[in-house]
């Protein structure tokens, strides 16, 4: 189940294989409602995601209004930003990952 939600190509799914992978990692690191604040390295870091193809992920997700990434200034230097899943992530595919995350969870 889990790996025919993670590699399907059905045109209805509203992720590619890639966003649907990083929304596993994120859900299984930081939870549905959870959030992380930080730099984008650190929010790879967290995922076990690889920068390389984080950055594109998360633009794509920030694009289309899945992720919200608000800057948060702290000092001088870069801003680092407050990442959470918005209120437009597809509750289906919230729902669908929850029991996945419920099922891993039971079975360990």
């Amino acid at each position: 189940m889990m790996l025919d939600l993670l590699t399907s190509d059905d045109p209805a799914m509203p992720f590619s294989a890639e966003e649907r992978w990083f929304l596993w990692k994120w859900c299984l690191a930081i939870g549905l409602d959870g959030q992380i604040t930080g730099s984008a390295a650190k929010l790879f870091n967290e995922l076990k995601f690889p920068s390389h193809q984080g950055r594109e992920v998360l633009t794509s997700l920030k694009r289309r209004g899945f992720i919200e990434a608000t800057a948060v200034i702290k000092g001088r230097g870069r801003p680092c930003h407050h990442y959470q899943l918005s209120e437009n992530c597809p509750i289906a595919v919230s729902h669908t990952f929850a029991l996945i995350i419920s099922y891993v969870n039971s079975n360990q």
